[in-house]
This record gives structure tokens, C-alpha cells and sequence, in this order.
């Protein structure tokens, strides 16, 4: 198979691991990559053409119209049409602007929904998001999880050391990261024996927050960085309002790490029963959720071993079967 790759200069991380990875792994499975520059895009030479990065801001490709090769796209999410305008905009201004780009978005759509042969979608919760939001018919979207990079998160690697115990927050600054709720919750923890708050969040420019034991790294981490910081911390907590996958969950399953999350969205699907649910818009929940974890030693060993089973369950060898299996099924 001859598969035609709509590469971007890719600008979010998250989509860059996701294409990567796929890429390798379908060099090991004898598919043929043609990669097609988004700014000059050809597709005469492919079997298939695949769009790997579909977000809420992004229009699927004009020249996609005059593709005549059974088309694939993956969406990542669809934040923007599903959430208020409040919790998915840190700004009034990008609110006005960012309305009137989603409605033009799911004008673009209208034609695309008759083009796409198969929307991959990252779960099912994904799934169901586009197929309600665009009008697709369910048939024509499929859930495949993303894998994670097992030989980076694991347990065998090094710690983080640090002068005191810290449960660890990784995240985008966006409304929809529920930074605010998590910071009034962890005041809500008496000072006295409750962990440090590390919140390792890139390219924050606001000022840090007035309440000890937080601390804000602002710089982006490399991805062994990031496992070094999920070893060892006492838990990680991810109360995200609205996700469609939620790979640092599983990362930090990967490495050992008890997590708390949300549950809502996709997260409860990669979950399962390996963490401590909590409804993220509830800051006496998130609060309860720390000290559950903080107090309970037998809770924290249970929700490793756990953690550890559930993570291996995703790796991307079996996402890229998964994507072969639609590719195949197109042709």
C-alpha cells in the first residue's frame, strides 16, 4: 500500500508524537509513505490519502476536493464546538474571533462529510463528538486509541528527586486544563503535611500563584524529562473538562504513577478502574481526591499495579494495525 501523508510543520506537540510514532510503525508493517506537503499537495501516487491532524481550529484541506483517492482523516477533538465559549477561550477577544472560525469550520465540513471515505477518531467518546457535531453517519467513524512510547514511560528509568513529597500537574495553559480549580483545592489541604504542587505548564506568561508549596515550571520538558517527573511524584492529578484522549493519563500509568482524573469526556475510557474519578468542576472534589491519595498508602499501591496493567494495553504497534485495518478497508 501506498499511503499519502498530509504533513504539516506541526505546531501542536501532541500531533506531532501521533504522526511520528504511526509513521515508524507503519514502515514496520511494509506501507509504502508518501509524504504530501499541505502548501503543494499531490496525491496521484497514493492509494490512500490521510490527514493526520484534524483539530477543532482546523479546516480539512480544500485541494481535498479535487482528491480522487479514497480519503481518511483523524480528528483529534472538537473542544471548541462542545464546550461553553468560557471554558474553552482564556480571552473575550479570541472568543469573538474563535466563534465566528468554528462556524466557518463546520461550513467546511458540510462538503467533507461526503468526501471522507473513514474519520478516525481517538476514542469513543471522540467518535460519538464527531458524528453528532458534523452529521456523519457512525459508519463512517472509527475509535483507535493512541499507543504510548513504553521504551520512555516505564518504571525502570530515573527519579525526580526533590526535597519534599509533590503530586504533579502536566498540562497546556488553556480554561479547559482546570489549572484555577485545581489551585483552590490544593489551598483547601491543610499546610501542614500536604505535598508540594508542581504544575508543569509551557509557555505560561502569568504570575505564579501566592500559595506555598506550589511550583510552576514553564518550560517545555522532553518526554524523559516529563517520566522523570511521573516517577517521583506521590500521584498525578489530570481534572481536565473536556478531553478526547488524555495521553498523560496513561503516561503516567506507564511509569508508576497514581493518577486522579476526570470523570468526564474521554478520560474515564482509558481509566477504567486504574484511577480516582472526580467531577473536574467541583474544587471539594478535587480537593478530596488529593487527600485520599495523600492518606492512603494501600490506595497509592493499587492504583500503580493498575495503573501499570491498564497502560499496557495501549502501544503503538496496535494503533497502527488498527489504522492499517481502515486503510485496507477503503481501498
Amino acid at each position: 500500500m501506498r499511503l499519502g501523508i498530509l504533513t504539516r510543520d506541526e505546531p501542536v506537540f501532541s500531533l506531532q508524537v501521533y504522526r511520528q510514532n504511526l509513521t515508524r510503525e507503519f514502515a514496520a508493517l511494509g506501507i509504502e509513505i508518501i509524504s504530501i506537503p499541505v502548501d503543494d499537495p499531490r496525491f496521484i501516487e497514493s492509494d490512500v490519502v490521510w490527514d493526520p491532524g484534524l483539530i477543532s481550529a482546523r479546516f480539512p484541506h480544500p485541494k481535498l476536493r479535487q482528491c480522487h483517492k479514497p480519503v481518511v482523516v483523524t480528528v483529534h477533538g472538537l473542544a471548541a464546538h462542545t464546550l461553553s465559549v468560557r471554558e474553552y477561550f482564556p480571552d473575550p477577544v479570541e472568543a469573538i474571533i474563535g466563534q465566528t472560525f468554528h462556524q466557518q469550520v463546520a461550513a467546511e465540513w458540510q462538503w467533507f462529510s461526503e468526501k471522507v471515505s473513514r474519520v478516525i477518531a481517538v476514542s469513543r467518546y471522540g467518535a460519538d463528538e464527531v458524528s453528532s457535531i458534523f452529521g456523519l453517519p457512525q459508519e463512517k467513524v472509527v475509535a483507535i486509541y493512541h499507543g504510548i512510547d513504553h521504551d520512555v514511560f516505564n518504571v525502570q528509568g530515573e527519579k525526580k528527586t526533590a526535597e519534599r513529597p509533590y503530586i504533579l500537574q502536566i498540562a497546556q495553559f488553556a480554561p479547559k486544563k482546570n489549572l484555577d480549580r485545581v489551585l483552590d483545592a490544593y489551598a483547601q489541604l491543610p499546610e501542614s503535611g500536604r505535598p508540594d504542587l508542581v504544575v508543569v505548564l509551557p509557555n505560561y506568561e502569568g504570575a505564579d500563584p501566592e500559595i506555598k508549596g506550589v511550583r510552576i515550571i514553564r518550560e517545555g520538558l522532553t518526554q524523559e524529562e516529563l517520566a522523570c517527573w511521573y516517577r517521583g511524584a506521590l500521584g498525578f492529578i489530570f481534572p481536565s473538562i473536556h478531553e478526547t484522549f488524555g495521553m498523560p493519563v496513561l503516561e503516567a500509568m506507564a511509569c508508576g504513577c497514581p493518577v486522579i482524573s476526570a470523570d468526564v469526556t474521554a478520560i474515564p475510557e482509558l481509566a477504567g478502574d486504574a484511577t480516582i474519578l472526580i467531577n473536574p468542576r467541583s474544587v471539594e472534589e478535587i480537593t478530596s481526591g488529593i487527600q485520599r491519595l495523600v492518606k492512603d498508602r494501600a490506595l497509592q499501591r493499587r492504583l500503580r499495579e493498575k495503573g501499570l496493567e491498564r497502560a499496557h494495553l495501549f502501544t503503538w504497534e496496535k494503533t497502527a494495525r488498527e489504522h492499517l485495518d481502515v486503510f485496507e478497508s477503503v481501498q
